[in-house]
């Protein structure tokens, strides 16, 4: 009997069929929740969908922060469909706004440590140095909002992959990611 591999019903299914490196595969699991559910729970319960309706009201609505051809960070465009879509954004855009500002909130980090150190030796009434701690504090916490809020939004998409894996759909034809997340981990992976 011939060991025929089983079609992943979720994105850490496909994760595990992936036949991409350890770094990347690795990094798969840093990105992807492993109870997406109880992920969009939690960060709806911290409040993430108001920081995400403020973000999209704003600077989401910026069409030269969208990217090529202003389709970044939308799933109705013609290019893909539904399930591909949904991936493309939580493997490429979600996970360059992560990073972009995780490292915002990293620089900033040190900076207002500095700061609130410093606010502990002087008189704050007669100095600057308390407005600059409240701007650190800003900076930190939009940062790490924002963080949070791709987070969110990968998790939201991963729930939504999950149920079309589930129900047998597949990825685009020719539809690849870094991450090894498409067809190629379905039909049991090739290697990178």
């Amino acid at each position: 009997m011939v060991n025929e591999i089983s079609k992943p019903k979720s994105v850490n299914e496909l994760l595990k069929q992936s036949r991409k490196n350890f770094i990347k595969r690795a990094l798969g699991h840093y990105l992807f929740p492993r109870n997406p559910n109880l992920s969009v729970k939690i960060y709806r319960a911290l409040g993430v969908p108001i920081i995400r309706k403020a973000v999209m009201g704003t600077a989401g609505k910026a069409s030269w922060l969208r990217g090529h051809n202003g389709n970044n960070y939308r799933l109705d465009t013609d290019d893909y469909g539904r399930m591909t879509a949904e991936m493309d954004f939580a493997a490429k855009a979600s996970v360059f706004n992560e990073a972009v500002h995780t490292a915002a909130t990293i620089q900033v980090l040190p900076v207002l440590i500095d700061s609130l150190i410093d606010l502990d030796k002087i008189d704050v009434a007669t100095t600057g140095n308390f407005a600059s701690a409240s701007a650190n504090f800003a900076l930190f916490a939009f940062n790490a909002a924002l963080v949070a809020l791709q987070r969110y939004n990968r998790a939201r998409m991963t729930v939504s992959i999950n149920k079309s894996l589930e129900e047998g759909e597949r990825f685009d034809e020719g539809y690849r990611n870094w991450l090894g997340l498409d067809n190629t981990a379905i039909d049991g992976g090739e290697a990178d």
